[in-house]
């Protein structure tokens, strides 16, 4: 018969465990719902203007409905002019879960989105 290794769990153990790697997550996470600030000023013009900022030291690719995939390097910045509408996103960086959402832009304003892990 060959060689069983039994490993005994301790049910306080594994909970901790699971509630440290739940924190972890969480933590992670709260990038999530503070990684767009978003910052707005009238603009003169017809249309909206919205500048996408990566302050996170890791590239960062966002899908805006309409532009299809957007794609920073570390401290760079792009500027889209988008309609007066709801817009569809998602952000993304490798180390990081994304955050998704809608946004509705208004025409005649310049908008700067900032992400950060901050």
């Amino acid at each position: 018969m060959g060689n069983t290794e039994v490993y005994k769990l301790n049910v306080t153990e594994a909970c901790s465990y699971i509630a440290g790697v739940l924190a972890e997550q969480a933590a992670e996470e709260a990038w999530l719902q503070q990684a767009l600030r978003v910052l707005s000023q009238r603009s003169e013009g017809s249309l909206a203007f919205v500048e996408i900022v990566n302050e996170t030291a890791e590239e960062l690719t966002v899908d805006l409905e309409g532009f299809g995939t957007i794609t920073l390097a570390p401290k760079e910045r792009v500027t889209r002019a988008v309609g007066e509408k709801a817009y569809e996103y998602k952000a993304y960086i490798p180390s990081l879960l994304p955050v998704s959402g809608q946004y509705t832009f208004e025409n005649g304003f310049h908008y700067t989105w900032v992400f950060s892990t901050r």
